[in-house]
Order: C-alpha cells, then sequence, then structure tokens
C-alpha cells in the first residue's frame, strides 16, 4: 500500500511511551512519514488500560476516542506493555485495536510473547529518524483502517 493510499483517513494513535526523548522521536517520525493522525500520549501502562476501557479520565469519548493504533512500550515501570497486552487480551469486549509492540531487545522470545498476548506487530526501536519514519509508514499500511479492509477487499473481488 502506498502512502497515498492511507493519507485519507485520520487514525487515532495512543502512544505509551514513559521515556520522553523517545517520544520525541516517535513524534518527529510519524510527522515526518507524512500520515494523517490524531495523536494521544501517555505515560504508563495503567494510564493506558484506562485510556483503551475509558476510565477515569479517559471516559469522554469525545476528548479521548478509542484509538486505531496503540503504540506501546513493552518496557514501562510497574505495569509493563506485556501487562497491558495481557489485560487487553483479557477484555473480549472491546473493539478491535491495533497495538503494536516497540521493544529494545531484537530477540525472537520478546516479540513472540508480545505477539502471543495480541500484539499485531512487534518492533526494536531504534534511534535512526529514516529507520523510525519507514517504522511508522509499515504500521501505518498494516494497521489499515476497517473501511479501508473493506475498500481493498472489494477491489480484490472486483467491486471497486
Amino acid at each position: 500500500m502506498s502512502t497515498q493510499d492511507y493519507k485519507n483517513e485520520s487514525r487515532v494513535v495512543l502512544m505509551v511511551e514513559d521515556d520522553p526523548e523517545d517520544f520525541d522521536r516517535l513524534c518527529h517520525a510519524l510527522r515526518d512519514a507524512g500520515l494523517k493522525y490524531e495523536l494521544h500520549h501517555v505515560r504508563s501502562g495503567r494510564e493506558a488500560l484506562d485510556y483503551i476501557l475509558g476510565h477515569g479520565q479517559y471516559a469522554d469519548r469525545e476528548i479521548f476516542p478509542y484509538p486505531h493504533i496503540c503504540l506501546l512500550d513493552l518496557s514501562l515501570d510497574y505495569m509493563t506493555g506485556h501487562d497491558v497486552l495481557a489485560a487487553v487480551k483479557r477484555r473480549t469486549e472491546l473493539p478491535r485495536i491495533a497495538i503494536v509492540a516497540l521493544g529494545n531487545s531484537s530477540h525472537a522470545r520478546d516479540r513472540d510473547s508480545a505477539l502471543r498476548l495480541g500484539a499485531c506487530c512487534y518492533y526494536t526501536k531504534t534511534d535512526l529518524p529514516e529507520k523510525l519514519r519507514e517504522l511508522m509508514q509499515d504500521i501505518f499500511a498494516k494497521c489499515a483502517l476497517p473501511a479501508e479492509k473493506e475498500r481493498s477487499a472489494e477491489t480484490r473481488q472486483g467491486i471497486g
């Protein structure tokens, strides 16, 4: 899917990142990738879960809309990214959300653990701006909005 194919509709992105430098790098990568998104940021696993569940200060979905994509740092303090994945997986009543696990390790066991807990994909963090930009484009291509998936399916079936 080219960049133009997924720039038409804005995605709600929840970024769960406690490191200010990583947060800044990821924000720059999103902006530099030229993607259309509405960004919401939380700094802890507990806040992430409250946001996703619409609890407490995140109850108003006009202000805190349900995210299409969650960029989840796995190495959070107290409630880790793995804890968030497990909690979301248990909540079968939740609408679909593409949770992208972001880790510091390239070990297969870390990736496999995140995927087993429900992450749609796993990426190793990098400090290289060009690689982060490409990573964001790849994430947006893999995490199509439901309407985009329907259009894509119609096109494959010769309907569109």
